[in-house]
């Protein structure tokens, strides 16, 4: 699983989705921000899911985008299902960011905002509670 402490330090709200109700065990970087009413597990499937298939994933990553208030892509290959997934969080009119690079041109030509990886720490603090 991930390392949740540097986030849950900072105060930030945390939400851990899974395409399958298999993946959660609840451990000790969990008990903290779990208390503190700032950590959520969910499982939006159906009960008797055990594998992941490429279905449930675009569902979860839908489930997240729509439950997030700033999205960043790091990358999406032109025609793919990130990109596509991309064009819809712009039809929802949502924030979404991409670095600013040669490689994210598709992405920066259809509406994500580019963030110059020289300056990627200032834009994150924008987003840091105390």
């Amino acid at each position: 699983m991930m390392d949740l402490r540097k986030w849950a330090f900072m105060g930030h709200p945390i939400i851990l989705l899974s395409s399958t109700k298999y993946a959660f065990s609840i451990n000790k970087e969990y008990k903290k921000p779990l208390k503190d009413g700032r950590l959520l597990f969910l499982f939006p499937f159906e009960e008797n899911q055990r594998r992941i298939s490429a279905k449930s994933s675009h569902y979860r990553n839908l489930f997240v985008a729509a439950m997030s208030a700033v999205i960043f892509v790091v990358h999406a290959e032109p025609s793919s299902k990130t990109e596509e997934l991309c064009r819809q969080i712009i039809s929802w009119q949502k924030p979404i960011y991409t670095f600013e690079s040669d490689y994210n041109k598709n992405l920066i030509e259809m509406g994500t905002r580019p963030v110059n990886m020289d300056n990627v720490s200032a834009w994150a603090s924008l987003f840091h509670r105390e």
